[in-house]
């Protein structure tokens, strides 16, 4: 074999009930890896998806360039909450 491509996933796992042999998975982010490996070159690409983030204060939109088509409101205090996915 000369290259290939092999991609894993981590998930979180936790234990249900403090049970020795029951899980379910968490709903939090995914870890991604990619291996690719062609014409003797080896290429790694590692991130995460699905990570949702929420701060619930103190996230500031003011004083950015607005156009004819901004209608975000400023203010010092708002609700900010995003899906990231990263490679």
């Amino acid at each position: 074999m000369s290259g290939g491509r092999w991609a894993a996933e981590q998930y979180t796992w936790e234990r249900i009930n403090d049970h020795d042999h029951a899980f379910s998975r968490n709903k939090s982010e995914t870890r991604t890896a990619v291996l690719l490996i062609e014409d003797g070159r080896c290429h790694i690409v590692s991130g995460l998806q699905d990570l949702t983030v929420l701060k619930t204060t103190g996230s500031e939109f003011h004083g950015f360039p607005r156009d004819r088509y901004t209608t975000l409101q400023e203010t010092t205090d708002r609700i900010l909450a995003s899906d990231v996915t990263a490679r």
